[in-house]
């Protein structure tokens, strides 16, 4: 059984997604105003070299190519100034509306699909006889390398709109893995969070048929 309802944010909620709003806005600055430095000194690094090796010549281009670089990211950086706020519009909402949303689940079996990159590791849940729940993400680690810490009762707190996790628990019985996923980037996975209308078994299925499947050669 797979049930959402909402609740008020908590003190500590709230803390959390201002700290995320103001990471992502920080983060953004950082990265438009490090382009200028980087055309800049590029110049200026690429014409000390030119002239320790004879090409002394080439550095008033060399230093014009980097202000011209600089004042491209300068552009860049305007326009992406004004996108910050938007980036953390999602999070302005979350705040305004005060609510968090809980999704609890009875769990009965799980797959495991493992990690890709960064994107953390994922589960595949069955919450119902036709119903599976998808889970990733790097707050996953905690259930252990092969999901032996995968108890029969998942909640999980979200912002409603920027999605941003609040709190993950796991509580009950243990509840076996019975199968484990290699990383494959072709896996057409849902969401973190998604609720598939679709019992276990055919979810895992469709998955591998998807990556063995042959791709057909375009007739000319």
């Amino acid at each position: 059984m797979v049930t959402t309802t909402t609740r008020e944010l908590t003190l500590d909620e709230r803390k959390a997604l201002q700290a995320a709003a103001r990471d992502l806005a920080g983060a953004a600055r950082s990265v438009v105003w490090a382009g200028p430095w980087f055309g800049l000194l590029g110049g200026a690094g690429t014409s000390w070299l030119a002239a320790r090796v004879g090409l002394g010549q080439l550095a008033p281009y060399l230093i014009g190519g980097g202000l011209l670089i600089g004042i491209a990211v300068g552009l860049y950086w305007r326009r992406t100034q004004r996108a910050i706020p938007e980036m953390a519009q999602p999070y302005e909402r979350d705040l305004s509306g005060n609510r968090t949303e809980i999704l609890d689940a009875d769990v009965t079996q799980g797959v495991l699909v493992e990690e890709l990159e960064d994107e953390g590791v994922g589960y595949l849940l069955a919450v119902e006889p036709t119903r599976t729940l998808f889970l990733q993400g790097q707050y996953l680690y905690d259930l252990g390398e092969k999901g032996e810490g995968l108890k029969s009762h998942v909640t999980v707190a979200r912002a409603p709109s920027s999605r941003h996790l609040l709190d993950f628990t796991t509580t009950g019985e243990s509840v076996a893995v019975v199968e484990v996923l290699p990383a494959n980037k072709g896996y057409p996975l849902p969401e973190d969070g998604a609720v598939l209308d679709e019992p276990l078994p055919d979810v895992v299925s469709r998955l591998k048929r998807s990556v063995s499947q042959p791709k057909q050669r375009k007739r000319k």
